[in-house]
């Protein structure tokens, strides 16, 4: 399975590599089109038990944190949260996928 990010903060992530260096990057071409697939509930595959923490403001909020899969490629709510709120940059090889072009 692959991860749509690879940061320490999340699941699966890099140690090497933080969430916090990769937000607010360039505007995201297909950001709705991105956003839609992300909250697709045909992907949804669980509900945890915990709430999603904003790494960038550093708070927890009420958003539960739940995960996706769409037999490729896994992700979590807190993924879809921090690529929306701060255009957390996501995976090359995922976006083309998603919108069959570069960003």
């Amino acid at each position: 399975m692959k991860f749509i990010t690879n940061y320490k903060e999340l699941e699966g992530g890099n140690e090497d590599k933080s969430l916090l260096d990769h937000c607010n990057v360039d505007p995201i071409n297909n950001k709705d089109n991105l956003l839609s697939y992300l909250s697709n509930n045909e992907y949804l595959e669980g509900i945890r038990t915990s709430h999603i923490y904003d790494y960038v403001s550093g708070s927890r909020t009420t958003i539960t944190n739940k995960t996706y899969c769409d037999g490729e490629y896994f992700w979590t709510e807190e993924e879809k949260y921090h690529f929306d709120k701060y255009n957390l940059e996501l995976e090359a090889d995922f976006i083309k996928k998603v919108t069959g072009s570069q960003k």
